[in-house]
């Protein structure tokens, strides 16, 4: 049944947890466009590897995240979306400060053209 459902999958059984433990979870997304040609493989590959590290260094406010390429050219389109499940409100600040998120954006400030984030309880 659901249950068994729910405690077979890692996504909904963390979910289920938190929900039933009356936590509030964050959603923080930021779209992103570079320059033409700058979100290139070894771009990609950095943004990658950082926000991994990023999870592995803040392991209690990053529940999940994911790093995504656009894959429809088209004018209005961002190049790169960050998606990430924050354990709370007050994770978002430690995540901002963090100095592997700081020396990315720095490392690519330059390079951005349009950038938007959006956060969200749940």
């Amino acid at each position: 049944g659901t249950a068994g459902f729910i405690s077979s999958c890692p996504f909904y059984r963390d979910r289920a947890f938190l929900f039933f433990k009356g936590v509030v979870i964050v959603r923080h997304m930021v779209f992103m466009k570079l320059a033409p040609g700058r979100f290139d493989e070894r771009a990609e590959r950095d943004y990658v590897e950082t926000f991994g590290e990023l999870r592995r260094a803040l392991p209690g406010d990053i529940l999940s995240c994911r790093v995504m390429r656009n894959s429809v050219e088209r004018a209005q389109n961002m190049d790169v979306l960050i998606e990430m499940t924050l354990a709370g409100p007050e994770s978002l600040p430690r995540y901002l400060s963090h100095p592997l998120h700081r020396s990315i954006g720095e490392r690519y400030a330059a390079d951005i053209v349009s950038l938007a984030s959006f956060d969200c309880e749940e």
